[in-house]
């Protein structure tokens, strides 16, 4: 039996309701799913680091800014690298780049630096957010290729690449390096880490922003706000 319009209409909307619904639903998961994970990669760093690990995503900070034990470091085989956090020594070699400027450097364009002319070619690029934010947005090299310039260097397995990059086998501290995260706040914990003598860096660039002002001042293909 056909359906009368009336009916029809309301089915359609019904429809619809249950769809956008589901859509929510599906999204308010994943970032559930995020924050569960962010949670447990916190309780593990506080483990490596020393420091009492509480539960929720605001946490990591804290759980970062704990010194390694020798005791633990010698224990695991590895050197020590120096913690998250801004010694007596900082050289204050940090700088601010807006979104603006890193569309323009992606794009192949040459972006004043604060000591050097800033290049796709001569930059190391960092990205310090997790990999499951990795899915959520990523940046494009537009011009370039289709491969994202950034290595990504989660802070919350510092554990794993925090000696490498200590020992210089990572990144090159005689070149540039530009660092983002979500909105600019772990890439400047990473930017204050590596501004030290022992490190060496001498041009160092924290995002202004992140990747969601990115994607809402620059270029929305790379991905929603989140």
């Amino acid at each position: 039996d056909r359906q009368h319009p009336a009916q029809a209409r309301a089915s359609s909307k019904l429809y619809l309701f249950d769809t956008t619904l589901l859509l929510m639903i599906m999204a308010a998961l994943k970032r559930l799913m995020l924050v569960s994970t962010l949670a447990v990669q916190t309780a593990r760093v506080g483990a490596f680091t020393g420091a009492t690990p509480a539960v929720g995503v605001g946490s990591l900070r804290t759980a970062m800014a704990g010194t390694p034990t020798p005791t633990r470091m010698a224990q695991r085989g590895m050197a020590r690298p120096r913690p998250f956090h801004t010694s007596s020594s900082a050289r204050m070699a940090i700088n601010s780049i807006s979104v603006e400027e890193l569309g323009q450097l992606l794009g192949g364009e040459e972006v004043p630096g604060a000591e050097s002319l800033l290049t796709l070619d001569n930059v190391q690029f960092v990205d310090v957010r997790e990999p499951m934010e990795l899915d959520m947005a990523n940046y494009p090299t537009p011009g370039k290729s289709d491969d994202c310039k950034f290595i990504n260097l989660p802070l919350s397995m510092f554990e794993a690449w925090g000696p490498k990059v200590a020992a210089g086998e990572v990144l090159d501290p005689s070149k540039p390096v530009v660092v983002t995260c979500k909105v600019g706040m772990r890439s400047m914990q990473l930017c204050r880490w590596l501004d030290d003598e022992e490190q060496g860096f001498k041009e160092l660039y924290n995002i202004e922003g992140g990747i969601n002002a990115y994607s809402s001042l620059v270029d929305s293909a790379v991905g929603s706000p989140y």
